[in-house]
């Protein structure tokens, strides 16, 4: 058995040698660069900490705290997700006896909704393009089409704002075929 698995007490524990050990995991696994790195971002300092510290309730309890104090709410609950993941990790490996992760509870999120464009602020998307230029009257006359077809009375705001990313992706999508075209 390997040296870091016989090491349980807090003091010989060996946290940098466990993350990376999560970290090769995970790669291992197939999560994306992205992803390790944000792991490595946000673990970090966690384990820095806990090298100080040692690991048990009372020190995650302090931490999580200490995020509260400096953080916005999101960004707590994405370092309370990255250190619960790799708190499993450790447990499942063998290297925790108890899993601690059942006390690390995430925070609650406040619901936000998306942010919705007005009858105006949509009438003006729709008057955006230049009329002098062959470019501008070729996208007006599609947003008329698009308004037209899409837009019968009465019809909610949600539905509108769908509506004009939709017709917006197809001009970037027939600017890009004529781009490929004429190449």
């Amino acid at each position: 058995m390997s040296q870091t698995h016989t090491l349980k007490t807090k003091k010989e524990t060996l946290w940098t040698v466990y993350l990376e050990d999560f970290l090769l995991s995970g790669r291992v696994e197939g999560k994306k660069a992205k992803t390790l790195e944000w792991y490595k971002a946000i673990l970090t300092p966690f384990v820095n900490y806990l090298n100080q510290e040692g690991l048990s309730q009372l020190t995650l309890r302090k931490y999580a705290n200490n995020l509260y104090d400096r953080l916005k709410i999101t960004s707590v609950d994405t370092h309370i997700r990255a250190i619960r993941a790799f708190l499993n990790f450790l447990h499942q490996e063998g290297y925790l006896e108890e899993n601690l992760t059942s006390t690390l509870k995430r925070p609650r999120l406040p619901k936000q909704f998306p942010y919705v464009l007005n009858d105006e602020q949509v009438n003006l998307l729709l008057k955006a393009p230049d009329k002098k230029t062959w470019e501008g009257r070729n996208n007006c006359e599609r947003r008329k089409v698009v308004s037209q077809k899409f837009f019968p009375p009465p019809i909610d705001e949600m539905e509108k704002w769908w509506y004009i990313i939709i017709a917006i992706g197809s001009e970037r999508l027939s600017r890009r075929m004529e781009k490929r075209a004429s190449a």
